[in-house]
Parts: structure tokens; C-alpha cells; sequence
């Protein structure tokens, strides 16, 4: 397998290249708004992971949260449950 990564603006050509040759109306902002979900999810994903990765490492012995790690910290990518 390649470690060739495609840039987003080629891939976005040719997204509209395969949407002209199949006679297909498109719209590259729906190309736009695919882009920003997928970026977005990624961003949840990897804050979550490092969240999950530090409230793991302020636990102490006895049982308490280290006071320096607030659960409350919401997560600025997440969105609402019901979206």
C-alpha cells in the first residue's frame, strides 16, 4: 500500500469531476459540509481519547480525583444528543 495522502483539494476535484461525468447535479458546498463533520468528529474523537487518557492518570491510590482534573470539562466538539 501507498503513503501517498491525497490533498483535499484534490480529492474535492475529484469529487466534481465523478459528479459531472455521471451527469449528476452536485454542489461542492455539500462536499464542504461532508469535509467539516468528518473534521469535526475526528476532533471529538481525539479529545475524548485525551481526556479519557488524563482522568486515567490523576486517579490516586486512594481512591479521589486528583483536584488539578475537572470532570466537568465539556468537550467543545461534541454535539447535542439529539443532533
Amino acid at each position: 500500500m501507498s503513503d501517498y495522502i491525497p490533498t483535499t483539494e484534490m480529492v474535492k476535484s475529484l469529487y466534481e469531476i465523478g459528479k459531472i461525468k455521471a451527469y449528476d447535479s452536485y454542489d461542492l458546498a455539500e462536499f464542504d459540509r461532508w469535509l467539516a463533520e468528518v473534521i469535526r468528529k475526528a476532533k471529538n474523537d481525539a479529545w475524548f481519547e485525551g481526556f479519557s487518557a488524563g482522568w486515567d492518570e490523576c486517579d490516586d491510590p486512594s481512591g479521589f480525583v486528583n483536584d488539578k482534573w475537572d470532570a466537568k470539562t465539556p468537550n467543545p466538539y461534541k454535539q447535542g444528543e439529539t443532533e
